[in-house]
């Protein structure tokens, strides 16, 4: 080219831009040629011209070619290479007061954005404050604005409904558009703490504790409200019960919540169980994290005393005295327990139980235990005990048992014990078996006989007397009786000249004696029993052998000869009248007349 001069108050003109500027020469903009070919512009300091820019000559500018013989140049072309990239962040955000003043955000307050680098300052309008700039809480308000500065510094003005706070989280978002200056960058997602203040208000001060019958119920019940009123405005923290504690130890109970019902009000409501009182001083700890409004100040520390109510309360009531067979015999033994039930849930952190008597002077035995659930106390007897099924129990003045607030006692009273320790059975005969003893066959003194009951007896002392055989027959002379340890099978060994036989049946009369353990329900009369087993059993003796005799002292056979029948075993040697009857002889032979 022909390298024409181009001074700086003309580059302007002579090398227009589509967007942005080259700079001014006050603050350092020039243009030189570098070769016939090549024009280099420096940009001042105030430039605002970036990559992607279009560059069109201006005929003024006198860019001819080397002999200057063309027309002058006014091509264009769009600028390329880089001016260099840098990803904004977030330096600090801070929170002034910037409207009238008050505690916390308000219309006019501020919150400033300062980035760590120039950017393209993106518009931002009102409707997309709250996208752009994304809060963790709070809001920017209706009517937020946000303006730059400088390329540096973006301003939000908050809105007339603003609850941003001090503490929350800004994140840029990536339809805010915010780039490095050049906008070669990508956009930033940057995040960062709100700091500064809004105003800080007073910490806040309990200004009244109230107890209310929410369940409608009489005394502490599940459902029923204590309300916290402050003197000021709060940042309802969420707040964990343990750091709000109750005198005397007494507890919110099981599943109690709470939750803030306006600003500077705090309600509790009871779980099950509760043992909180009116007139407990309720403390609320550091840890709760109760503060002003804005969440700027220290966290409150107090206490105060619980007024209201929560329904009248009333002494508890006994239900029922039930007593249960936890020995497991019909017995009133160590380990059966009564059960007392109260109509409520009780306070019986100063109970006596020497205040608690048995009518008749009977006790509950030594070491007898009292242990205590929701609504009942179980008394277990220890070793010994002397109380019986209607015995009347006596809770006296001073028992220590309270309603769940600890203010009404149990009235004394007196009741009768119901239920019972055991239910006596009558015993059953169940079998009866004959067992062959003396090892002969046929009962024989020695030989035995098995009464089987279906539970345990009193092991009573019986004779023959109380046995009935039909036939007749008896157990013989002076026939003992054994019971076995458990008292469940009583044992006959039968006496000299027994004649029972297995064929007999047998009973015992009502009068016998035999019960079960406690001796409250006898053995009902039986009825005839059959015996089951054996005596041993007799076997029909056989003829082993029959010997011829020459006694005539003649051959042949003659009167007075005889035959003689060998048996197997001894036989009862019955009389035998006539022997021809008895004895038959074959091939029509005779025994003679």
């Amino acid at each position: 080219t022909n390298q024409p001069v181009i001074a700086a108050a003309n580059i302007a003109t002579f090398l227009g831009l589509n967007a942005g500027s080259w700079g001014t020469g006050a603050n350092g903009l020039s243009a030189a040629w570098s070769d016939s070919q090549t024009l280099v512009v420096t940009l001042g300091s105030d430039a605002t011209v970036k990559k992607g820019a279009s560059i069109s000559l201006n005929s003024l500018a006198g860019i001819l070619d080397i002999g200057e013989e063309s027309l002058a140049s006014t091509d264009s072309t769009a600028i390329e290479g880089t001016f260099g990239s840098q990803l904004p962040s977030i330096v600090s955000v801070t929170a002034a007061e910037g409207g009238i003043p008050e505690v916390g955000a308000g219309l006019g307050d501020t919150v400033t954005i300062v980035f760590d680098t120039p950017t393209n300052q993106p518009t931002i309008a009102p409707g997309d404050i709250a996208t752009a700039l994304g809060l963790n809480k709070g809001i920017w308000g209706t009517g937020a604005t946000a303006a730059w500065t400088d390329n540096q510094t973006l301003v939000v003005t908050l809105g007339s409904d603003a609850t941003v706070r001090k503490d929350a989280s800004i994140t840029l978002n990536a339809s805010a558009g915010i780039k490095d200056i050049g906008e070669e960058s990508v956009v930033s997602t940057d995040s960062a703490v709100i700091g500064g203040t809004f105003g800080v208000g007073t910490v806040p001060n309990i200004v009244a504790i109230e107890a209310t019958n929410d369940s409608g119920l009489g005394g502490v019940d599940a459902g029923d409200k204590v309300t916290i009123k402050f003197s000021t405005l709060t940042n309802q923290a969420d707040v964990d019960l343990t750091y709000l504690t109750l005198s005397s130890s007494h507890t919110w109970g099981t599943g109690a919540s709470v939750e803030w019902s306006a600003a500077d009000t705090l309600v509790i409501t009871l779980g099950n169980a509760a043992t909180i009182a009116v007139g407990d001083t309720l403390s609320i700890a550091a840890g709760a994290g109760i503060k002003d409004v804005t969440g700027e100040s220290v966290a409150m520390v107090g206490n105060g005393v619980i007024s209201g109510t929560f329904g009248a309360s009333t002494a508890p009531v006994i239900s029922s005295v039930v007593a249960t067979n936890g020995g497991g015999t019909a017995f009133v033994e160590a380990g059966d327990t009564i059960v007392i039930t109260f109509n409520t849930a009780f306070d019986k952190t100063g109970f006596d139980s020497s205040k608690i008597t048995v009518s008749g002077g009977r006790t509950f035995g030594t070491g007898a235990t009292f242990t205590w659930s929701t609504e009942s106390l179980t008394i277990v007897l220890g070793a010994n005990p002397t109380i019986q099924i209607g015995d009347e129990l006596t809770f006296e003045a001073g028992n220590g048992i309270y309603d769940a607030t600890g203010h009404e006692e149990l009235a004394e009273i007196t009741q009768a014990i119901g239920g019972n320790f055991g239910v006596a059975v009558a015993p059953k005969l169940t079998n009866v078996y004959a067992s062959n003893s003396n090892g002969t066959p046929g009962a024989g003194e020695g030989d035995r006989i098995l009464f089987v009951f279906d539970t345990p007896t009193n092991k009573a002392a019986v004779g023959s007397g109380q046995f009935t055989i039909n036939n007749g027959h008896t157990l013989g002379t002076s026939p003992t009786f054994t019971w076995s340890a458990d008292g469940q099978q009583l044992t006959v060994t039968l006496g000299a000249g027994a004649n029972v036989t297995k064929n007999d049946t047998i009973s015992i009369g009502a009068a016998s004696g035999i019960s079960e353990v406690t001796g409250v329900e006898a053995l009902a009369a039986t009825g005839p029993i059959a015996i089951n087993g054996s005596f041993g059993e007799a076997e029909a003796p056989s003829v082993i052998t029959a010997i011829a005799a020459n006694n005539a002292g003649i051959p042949g056979t003659n009167a007075g000869d005889t035959l003689t029948f060998i048996f197997d075993k001894a036989t009862n040697q019955p009389a035998i009248a006539n022997p021809s009857s008895l004895i038959g002889v074959s091939n029509g032979h005779s025994l003679g007349a």
